[in-house]
C-alpha cells in the first residue's frame, strides 16, 4: 500500500452561495480569505480514484492575514458526502457525514507564514473507489478553539489516502 493524493485547486472549489470566502490573488497566486466572525465554506466535487482504499486525510495550507505573530488558533472543518453510482439516492440532495475538524495554532515567529494543518476524515460517509464525492471545507470561528481575530488565508488543499 502507498499514499495517493488528490490536489484540490482553490479555483476548482465552488464557494457557498450564502457565505463564500473572499477570493483574491497575490503575485498571481489565488487565496481565499475565511472570516473570523462568519462561517464561510467551499465545496469540491470529484470522482474518488480507482486506487482508493481508506484513511482519507485533508492537508490544509493556510496563514494568518495580518502582520501579527501572536499564537492564536484557527478551527478548520471538513465534511464528506459520497454518492455511489447506481446505488445511492438523489444527486441533488445534501447528506454530509458529521464534521471532522482540526484546530491549528498560528506560528508565532513570522507573520503570514504558510503552515499546514492535517485533518483526519474519520467521518467519511463510507466513501469507496469510484464514488462521487463532495468535500466541504470551512472555518468555524464560533468553535471554542478558534481565537484568531483576523481572516485566515487558505492557500492550498490536498486529499491524501491509502491506496489499494
Amino acid at each position: 500500500m502507498a499514499t495517493g493524493t488528490i490536489l484540490l485547486p482553490l479555483l476548482a472549489a465552488v464557494p457557498d452561495a450564502t457565505n463564500p470566502p473572499a477570493l483574491s490573488f497575490v503575485n498571481g497566486r489565488p487565496r481565499l480569505a475565511f472570516d473570523n466572525t462568519t462561517a464561510e465554506l467551499i465545496v469540491w466535487t470529484f470522482r474518488m480514484p480507482a486506487d482508493y482504499a481508506s484513511a482519507p486525510t485533508l492537508a490544509v495550507q493556510w496563514s494568518g492575514s495580518a502582520s501579527t505573530t501572536a499564537t492564536d488558533t484557527v478551527r478548520w472543518e471538513g465534511e464528506v458526502m459520497k454518492l455511489t453510482p447506481n446505488v445511492d439516492g438523489a444527486a441533488d440532495a445534501d447528506s454530509y457525514a458529521a464534521a471532522n475538524g482540526v484546530s491549528d495554532d498560528i506560528l508565532g515567529t513570522t507573520a503570514k507564514r504558510i503552515q499546514e494543518a492535517t485533518m483526519t476524515l474519520t467521518n467519511d460517509d463510507g466513501v469507496a473507489a469510484g464514488d462521487m464525492v463532495a468535500l466541504r471545507l470551512s472555518r468555524n470561528p464560533a468553535h471554542a478553539d478558534d481565537d484568531l481575530g483576523e481572516d485566515a488565508w487558505l492557500w492550498a488543499v490536498s486529499l491524501e489516502y491509502t491506496t489499494a
